[in-house]
């Protein structure tokens, strides 16, 4: 299983003819043509690390209609990052139901080794809406499909460095010696807490000093402590050389 370090709106619509903030929605007043665009134009798509979550896509149109109308949507290849294994779109058809100014499409993004705590985009463009036209301010969503950590597997790393960060590294490797989780750090950190995704196993977490001094500098002592909740599963402070490893069981 996948396990990844991780450092740690429905809006009703108004479209307005000018200038806005980036998630800021628009009315459009008047008798002209109707216009239709994205409510939002950057949505975060959360998944647990190897499962799926899907989400509603609002798209909203400036008038009212007695009947349905279709909006046709594009995924732009060329601009996203997600891979097509990281969702599934059923269909680009949005339906505007009769008398509603708003229509949705639904998203299903996908955990696996492409997506990260970083996350991949998925980048949709309005092509076109019955009897009106798209505008242009709104005419693209960007939706960045994001790992997150599930609150069971939820650990937390905490190091107060010695004067010397950068000779300061560790990592996690699990019951098959693969490293599943590590990092390093510039000069000048005093420092860190991080969140460490760790689903039940064996695993063994070792730092390292490249110094050979441990957290010690001869001046400011160290520490460091890995624990889940209340559970400390490893810790310690000062010299300890070149390297100190602990194995435990989550």
């Amino acid at each position: 299983m996948k396990k990844y370090l991780f450092i740690t709106t429905i809006i009703i619509s108004l479209f307005l003819l000018g200038s806005c903030d980036d998630n800021e929605l628009l009315k459009y007043e008047g008798d002209e043509q109707t216009l239709i665009g994205f409510t939002l134009k950057e949505i975060d798509l959360k998944v647990d690390t190897d499962s799926s979550t899907d989400i509603q896509i609002e798209v909203n149109v400036s008038d009212l209609s007695s009947s349905d109308r279709t909006a046709v949507i594009a995924i732009n290849t060329q601009l996203s990052s997600a891979l097509p294994a990281n969702y599934t779109l059923p269909t680009t058809n949005v339906i505007i139901p009769a008398n509603s100014y708003t229509g949705t499409f639904t998203l299903t993004g996908y955990d696996d080794d492409n997506i990260d705590f970083v996350g991949k985009n998925v980048v949709f463009d309005l092509v076109s809406i019955e009897g009106g036209e798209v505008t242009k301010a709104f005419n693209r969503t960007i939706v960045t499909i994001v790992e997150v950590c599930p609150t069971a597997n939820q650990c937390t790393l905490t190091i107060h460095f010695d004067g010397y960060s950068e000779e300061e590294s560790w990592d996690i490797k699990d019951s098959t010696n693969m490293i599943v989780a590590s990092n390093s750090y510039p000069a000048g950190v005093s420092s860190t807490v991080e969140e460490v995704c760790l689903p039940d196993g064996t695993y063994t977490f070792t730092i390292y000093d490249s110094y050979g001094d441990g957290l010690y500098d001869g001046v400011t002592t160290g520490t460091y402590e890995l624990k889940f909740g209340n559970t400390v599963f490893a810790s310690g402070s000062g010299n300890f050389g070149s390297s100190e490893s602990t194995t435990f069981t989550k």
